[in-house]
């Protein structure tokens, strides 16, 4: 058995018997990929900070033979403080390499008290626009408009009501597409319009659709 495969079976043996857990960066890792931050965003790059949480590798040590990756984050202006909205770059080496790339990733808000995860947020969504959006989605104006979907060929199953979870909000011709995962294979989108039509909700349910992947 040569290194590589000594090495990949170590892996292997040590994630199945100790059960899964994230490795940590080795240090040289992170001296280069502060490199490669400091290269993309040579003004702004100490504003950001490296997330421990969502970097690292898929195996218990980061060695040369494994793809390792690096999120950092920068916290921006939010209406409402509630909703911390964060930018982020996303790094990454492939297995046996040792030069770091970085680019720009997605920009997220978080809501504790409605949503136990990061929401992916696209470009050209303002910060107020995304508060009423996500307020909008743990409403009475939504449940009722999801009641009258019933009532329609694109009837919501029962997973995509209630507080389900939301990945991401794109905005797409003055439309709003909230994807709701199901599974690792199905989602659900949810498009919401602006109310020009007066009454109490901002928003209107547009339609209901299912992806699968």
């Amino acid at each position: 058995m040569n290194k590589f495969l000594a090495t990949c079976a170590l892996l292997f043996v040590s994630t199945a018997a100790f059960g899964y857990e994230k490795g940590s960066l080795l240090h040289e890792d992170v001296t280069r990929v502060n490199a490669a931050l400091s290269k993309l965003l040579p003004e702004d790059s100490v504003s950001y900070q490296i997330d421990v949480e969502k970097s690292g590798c898929d195996f218990n040590v980061c060695t040369s033979v494994v793809k390792r990756y690096a999120n950092f984050s920068l916290r921006i202006s939010a209406a409402d403080t509630s909703f911390p909205r964060k930018k982020w770059i996303s790094c990454g080496v492939d297995p046996g390499k040792i030069i770091w790339k970085c680019a720009p990733g997605a920009s997220t808000i978080d809501v504790p008290e409605m949503f136990d995860h990061s929401i992916r947020i696209s470009e050209g969504i303002d910060d107020a626009t995304i508060v009423r959006l996500l307020k909008f989605l743990r409403s009475e104006c939504f449940s009722e408009q999801l009641a009258r979907l019933d009532e329609t060929k694109n009837k919501p199953p029962y997973w995509a009501r209630g507080k389900f979870p939301v990945s991401n909000i794109e905005l797409s011709k003055g439309q709003y597409e909230i994807d709701v995962p199901f599974s690792w294979l199905t989602d659900a989108i949810y498009t919401i319009a602006p109310n020009d039509q007066g009454g109490s909700c901002d928003f209107l349910i547009i339609k209901f659709a299912q992806r699968v992947f």
